[in-house]
């Protein structure tokens, strides 16, 4: 019951576009047989004894692997190792593997599948060939490099093509590799709406015919190995403070890639030397050998394709990927050259009013005369690293509209800065490792930003431009708009998606703040409405920076001072919350016009607010107690679930509002068995 229950929650729209994709694309390879968690045939038949036979002929010590990372005594680890591992024995003779296949080496196919709950078009060119396994050398990681400089320079040209303000596209990547290490691959991939997918198509061939006729360019090349070679540095700058978790898995992926597992020193000593020496003809030679003769064109989604003048959906495609390639290729015209910071340093610095130390936290509170408030804790845990955070205005709670917070979240990070467009800034800050981010909480805007210790001064740069000139393009705001439908049309056609659509709601008595605005609602915003609610705050609003991290404490607050320290700033009314009438006793039923079977339950409980810190604690430790229960009860002896959840939400702004959960994917016809089990 419980691996059906696994499979039953693991459906999804785009896990049945992989699917089909795998199934048709990669056919000839054992991985297209079948989906991997198996047949419901078998999956309703296996008895305990051949669970077993499976288990000891595959789960063995020849096939494992231990991978320890973390501060620890390696002797003491040995021991343990040797003590809870050397008695395991295999209990069958070594099998064969299986036949791994080949897949097909020439010829174009069309793959196609009308899946409505996807809530778009996916459009992709790929290529596909067999691999034969080798061993890791420095040869082969030099030219992965070179690969990975070409990858980035395609990426880079189709951000550029989302960019422009027809563009059919709503996102766009490029991709290559091997998998499982008998497949290569190269693909570049699309989402659009249904009725641009031959433009897309279009936009996709052209994109790629022109770098394989003319290449790509100089400042295009210097852009990507500018990129890489930062994110080499910063590896090595922050790699004292790597997590052991993300240790692991990297260890985990190169073991099973046969990939040799090297530190971040080692990886810029070898690379940073063959970047500068790298040749961009051999790079556009290489992009060139990427693509192989067995080519795959894909339209997957909500685009619905009816046979036409004999043509059956793949027919149309290949007839349309046809005249694609038809229409003449001229070279890609790469964009001006950008400048930042371009504003001039304010005149005026500001100057300290008021210094607090709280020693007991090791933290400082500096009030500048214009109210601006600056908050300093240096910690060394995360070496050449330091974080940012800026927090100003009412956040959420201050909307004139319902849904402005969702989609100034979405415009403002694709609009760039008034002198820049979004594609420009990256292009500028490519060399380096500092950014910043636009958020909206209940109760505040946010900028947070992230760079290393000697980007100190970009950081604040980035933090101005954003507040004293901001973008609010028209371009960004209808592909995001165009995003955002594409998005609501998948929440639609799911159960976990039309919990967030109205279930929040619900359980928030209608409030508009929780869940999913209503799409009309949302389609009544303009991008001036989001300027005219945003920008006199960037401006005027009462303004608070903290800064952690490894940083020197006398250059942070000079720089606070001379770019936010001498304007005059006002500070706001704080805006009290509301009262949340929580539905208690009601029920809410949602249809779902879906292709996978199942449903979902959640039954609610209300709480209270998050401000008394020992009762959030244990309405926490509460919810860990029913998701344990629930665990015990609807997965190990009922069968009816993967994995059922529990969780508190306290609310941080409407005061005695909280809401705890418990959630279960299930077989529909078992849904109100599940709710009584819950209650």
């Amino acid at each position: 019951g419980v691996i059906l229950a696994e499979k039953r929650t693991r459906d999804s729209a785009s896990r049945r576009v992989s699917r089909k994709s795998t199934e048709q694309g990669l056919a000839g390879a054992l991985i297209a047989q079948r989906d991997m968690i198996g047949t419901d045939e078998v999956l309703k038949t296996a008895d305990s004894a051949l669970l077993r036979q499976y288990y000891e002929r595959w789960y063995r010590p020849d096939n494992m692997i231990l991978v320890a990372v973390g501060d620890t005594d390696l002797s003491q680890l040995e021991k343990l190792i040797k003590k809870h591992f050397s008695g395991l024995k295999a209990k069958t003779p070594v099998p064969p593997c299986p036949d791994f296949g080949r897949v097909a080496e020439s010829g174009t196919e069309a793959i196609y599948l009308f899946e409505t709950d996807l809530g778009y078009t996916e459009v992709s060119l790929e290529s596909v060939w067999n691999v034969v396994p080798t061993q890791p050398s420095k040869a082969e990681g030099l030219l992965n490099l070179q690969k990975y400089v070409a990858e980035v320079m395609m990426d880079n040209r189709l951000q550029h093509l989302i960019n422009q303000p027809k563009s059919p596209m709503t996102s766009a990547g490029f991709a290559n590799g091997i998998f499982l290490r008998r497949l290569g691959y190269t693909s570049i991939d699309a989402r659009t709406s249904p009725e641009h997918w031959q433009q897309t198509l279009e936009a996709l061939s052209m994109a790629l015919r022109q770098a394989q006729e003319f290449g790509f360019g100089a400042s295009e090349f210097t852009r990507a190995k500018s990129e890489i070679l930062t994110r080499l540095k910063k590896e090595v700058q922050v790699a004292d403070s790597r997590e052991s978790q993300s240790l692991v898995s990297r260890i985990i992926n190169s073991l099973n890639d046969n990939d040799v597992f090297i530190s971040p020193e080692q990886e810029l000593a070898l690379f940073a030397p063959a970047l500068e020496k790298m040749v961009l003809a051999e790079v556009n030679q290489i992009f060139q050998e990427m693509w192989h003769e067995r080519r795959l064109v894909k339209v997957m989604g909500t685009t619905e394709l009816k046979a036409k003048d004999g043509a059956n959906p793949e027919g149309i495609i290949l007839k349309a990927l046809h005249k694609a390639e038809q229409a003449e290729v001229t070279a890609w015209v790469q964009g001006k050259e950008a400048v930042f910071p371009y504003l001039p340093i304010p005149a005026e610095q500001g100057k300290v009013a008021d210094h607090i130390s709280y020693k007991d936290i090791g933290a400082e509170r500096y009030v500048f005369q214009n109210g601006l408030v600056l908050n300093l804790k240096h910690t060394d845990f995360e070496p050449n690293e330091i974080k940012m955070m800026a927090t100003l205005g009412h956040g959420r709670l201050g909307e004139t509209k319902p849904g402005l917070a969702l989609l100034a979240e979405m415009l403002l990070p694709e609009s760039g800065v008034g002198g820049l467009t979004e594609e420009q800034l990256k292009e500028v800050l490519a060399p380096y490792s500092a950014h910043v981010r636009f958020q909206v909480e209940d109760d505040s805007f946010q900028f947070q930003g992230k760079g290393l210790k000697s980007e100190s001064e970009l950081l604040f740069q980035l933090l101005y431009t954003n507040l004293y000139d901001p973008a609010f393009r028209e371009d960004a705001f209808q592909r995001g708009m165009r995003r955002i439908h594409q998005a609501y049309a998948q929440m639609e056609s799911s159960v976990e998606g039309m919990m967030h659509l109205k279930g929040e709601r619900f359980l928030a008595g209608g409030n508009l703040r929780y869940g999913a605005v209503p799409l009309e609602m949302l389609k009544t915003i303009t991008a001036a409405d989001i300027e005219q609610w945003l920008r006199p705050v960037f401006k005027e609003s009462g303004l608070e920076i903290s800064v952690v991290g490894d940083f020197d404490q006398q250059e942070i607050l000079g720089l606070a001072g001379v770019y936010f320290g001498g304007q005059a700033r006002k500070s706001m009314q704080e805006l009290d919350g509301e009262q949340i009438a929580f539905p208690s006793g009601k029920a809410l039923s949602l249809p779902v016009t879906t292709h996978s079977e199942k449903g979902m339950v959640t039954v609610a409980w209300p709480t209270a607010d998050f401000w008394d810190i020992s009762r959030t604690r244990r309405l926490n430790v509460l919810a860990s107690v029913l998701d344990d229960r629930m665990r015990k009860l609807i997965r190990e002896e009922l069968g009816a679930a993967y994995s059922p959840y529990a969780y508190n939400r306290p609310s941080l702004v409407d005061s005695g509002h909280g809401v705890l959960r418990s959630v279960v994917v299930v077989d529909p016809p078992q849904a109100k068995m599940v709710v009584d089990k819950l209650k």
